[in-house]
């Protein structure tokens, strides 16, 4: 019978053999892989992929193949090899995190930045002129009011601007001065210690290792699960710029402070202003997060915190 060739015509006289032939001329030239395996074979992520796909050979080939020229090499060169060849591996997955962190930070900056001048306008454009929480004296009542001429009207003197909140007690008002330098520190030690725990976990943190009271605990660690869920990704680069301590706000340096701030401080995603009520900003309290003038409490009634918890005179 006549063999049909590699093309599908019958010549006469070909042999079982010469089919064979035609058919490794035809797979050494390509022409016979699948339009799907040519596109895989030209993607920019194939090297990473193989990496997953390493053999057993290619990773110690002394163990698979016995009669390899690696078999032969000294045990120190094998060593050195097995070394050589850990730290490639390393190095890619260290490539692909960074590729990864930074795809996906750059996201969370531009949704930071859009979301920016709405929270702004939301947080500080009259912060001056709203609603303010005032005491009529030191360890006594804390009131709110329409405003602060509404305070002074009766004889109570201005703590911070905004509505009371769950902080705007003396226990928390206190602890927003004390710990003025590094409270932003202090939360983000508790964030990562319960990393992988409840809410309820890191609330208990933050009111064992910094000392809220319990409900103020509770907004801090709903904020602090808020900014993992949107500004992870802008904390772990700033760790691989090593600007984790950077907790200037400003609408051109977009850090996990600002991202926070976007997100979770008067929405859409979390609402701590309203929450704590007191903050230091609203205190007018200088402290490790650089704000801008426009964004403190002009207000005020206690010009000097530092002279109002801690008199010198006693």
């Amino acid at each position: 019978d006549s063999v049909r060739s590699a093309e599908g015509s019958i010549e006469e006289g070909t042999t079982s053999r010469d089919v064979f032939i035609s058919f490794i001329r035809m797979e050494n030239s390509g022409k016979n892989i699948h339009f799907y395996q040519r596109v895989w074979n030209r993607l920019p992520f194939k090297p990473f992929i193989s990496i997953f796909a390493m053999t057993c050979k290619d990773i110690c080939g002394c163990c698979c193949n016995r009669k390899s020229r690696f078999h032969r090499k000294r045990m120190w060169k094998k060593v050195l090899i097995g070394i050589f060849r850990t730290l490639v591996i390393v190095v890619n997955m260290f490539a692909i995190y960074i590729a990864l962190v930074a795809c996906v930070a750059t996201t969370q900056i531009k949704g930071t930045k859009a979301l920016l001048p709405a929270v702004h306008e939301a947080v500080y454009k009259n912060m001056d002129y709203e609603e303010v929480c005032a005491f009529d004296m030191k360890g006594g009542s804390i009131l709110q009011f329409d405003d602060q001429e509404e305070a002074h009207l009766a004889n109570y003197s201005v703590a911070h601007c905004g509505e009371c909140g769950y902080c705007s007690n003396w226990n928390d008002l206190e602890l927003q001065y004390s710990t003025r330098n590094n409270l932003a520190e202090q939360a983000q030690e508790c964030g990562l210690k319960t990393m992988f725990q409840g809410v309820t976990a890191l609330q208990d943190c933050l009111e064992s290792d910094i000392g809220w009271t319990h409900e103020c605990a509770r907004c801090w660690a709903e904020d602090i699960v808020c900014t993992k869920k949107h500004c992870m990704f802008i904390y772990l680069q700033s760790q691989i710029t090593n600007q984790v301590g950077n907790f200037k706000v400003s609408k051109d340096s977009i850090t996990s402070a600002t991202c926070e701030e976007a997100y979770c401080e008067a929405g859409p995603a979390g609402y701590f202003v309203p929450c704590v009520g007191a903050n230091r900003r609203r205190m007018n309290i200088t402290s490790d997060i650089q704000r801008p003038g426009a964004q403190r409490c002009g207000i005020t009634d206690v010009h000097d915190w530092e002279e109002f918890f801690y008199p010198k005179d006693l």
